[in-house]
């Protein structure tokens, strides 16, 4: 079988070093071990130290581990919203979890710009009444990047709000402010660069309060024995609620601990070369524009691009290999869109230009 490339926005390519460590992971028998191990809490151990200096979270943060975003979403809402959470929705996935938010009966709050425009400071309203406010600050499904500046004045005027941050496509590119962010949460399978089944949630002592306080008052709707605050009793011991996925979090630790070692100023600064030699080649493409036509704006983890041949162009770089994606939902067969994570070289970057770029006829 050729050899693929996933420029897909999830899952993605593996990161480089991933094939080395799931080998180590199997001769030293890390997927046999028992999550109640000192084997496992040592795993347990190294991993959150590694990504709490990669993410660069307070150490009275906790990390927790989840299957995936869409339970932390859940977690979030029946843990911390009793009277009510806001959303701003430009997508897809924000929009989502405003949907989790109807079906659990949580009267949430939407505030909504059409797909491919960001929300500025001028959008941030104080909300005395509710308790969480969602802001996705990356739309994977529509490639619109929020500030992280955004955050921190969302928690400026409502200090007593739980902020929760969705970094799915955005981690660790993005810097983001604590403690002005109460939790940050994000899915591996995306610029980690590891296989799906594992996603992350830096919890702030606040959300934890405020968890707290909704049990206490009996007005909490989920099992306790997934509760936030149940959670965070297991990983301050270094361990999980039920058999977690072992070979998931031993290899996020060993990548964030390679991560560490190449430089997050060297991630980002390839990060935005290669969406510059994108977004310029998607202004120069006669038949393709920027689906987000503000700068500030615009992703740099996940380029998506207005096509008039989405079907031809998809063919012409799976023929070389390559696999990008389509548009999301109503935009199928409209857009194309282009991951650019750490595990995506330059090379292979000009290869998508380079056969996508039509031949000038002198």
């Amino acid at each position: 079988m050729k050899k693929q490339f996933h420029f897909t926005p999830g899952p993605s390519e593996l990161y480089p070093s991933v094939a080395s460590h799931i080998q180590t992971a199997l001769k030293s028998g890390v997927c046999s071990i028992s999550h109640r191990s000192s084997a496992f809490k040592e795993i347990y151990a190294h991993t959150t130290r590694m990504m709490k200096q990669l993410i660069g979270v307070p150490e009275d943060y906790t990390l927790l581990y989840f299957s995936s975003s869409n339970e932390i979403w859940e977690r979030i809402l029946q843990d911390c919203v009793s009277r009510g959470s806001v959303h701003y929705v430009n997508g897809a996935f924000s929009k989502k979890f405003f949907s989790f938010g109807m079906e659990l009966g949580k009267n949430p709050l939407e505030i909504k710009k059409d797909y491919g425009i960001g929300f500025t400071e001028s959008d941030i309203r104080t909300y005395k009444q509710l308790e969480m406010v969602s802001i996705t600050q990356n739309e994977s499904s529509t490639g619109v990047y929020t500030n992280t500046d955004f955050t921190k004045a969302v928690k400026t005027l409502n200090p007593n709000v739980v902020t929760a941050v969705d970094a799915v496509s955005s981690f660790p590119y993005a810097e983001n402010h604590f403690p002005e962010t109460d939790i940050l949460y994000f899915s591996v399978q995306k610029c980690m660069g590891l296989p799906a089944g594992l996603a992350v949630a830096a919890v702030s002592p606040h959300a934890f309060q405020v968890a707290q306080s909704l049990e206490e008052a009996n007005k909490y709707n989920t099992s306790p024995y997934h509760s936030l605050l149940k959670m965070k009793v297991m990983a301050d011991q270094h361990q999980t609620a039920e058999t977690p996925n072992v070979l998931g979090i031993y290899l996020l630790g060993k990548v964030a601990e390679d991560m560490l070692t190449k430089g997050l100023s060297q991630i980002r600064l390839e990060t935005n070369q290669k969406a510059a030699i994108l977004y310029q080649w998607i202004k120069d493409h006669p038949d393709m524009e920027a689906f987000v036509d503000v700068k500030e704006h615009a992703s740099s983890t996940v380029i998506v691009a207005k096509s008039k041949r989405v079907e031809e162009q998809v063919k012409a770089l799976l023929e070389k290999g390559i696999i990008v994606g389509k548009g999301y939902g109503k935009f199928k067969d409209q857009h194309l869109r282009i991951a650019n994570f750490p595990a995506h070289s330059k090379e292979l970057v000009y290869q998508i230009v380079d056969t996508l770029t039509p031949v000038r006829v002198i």
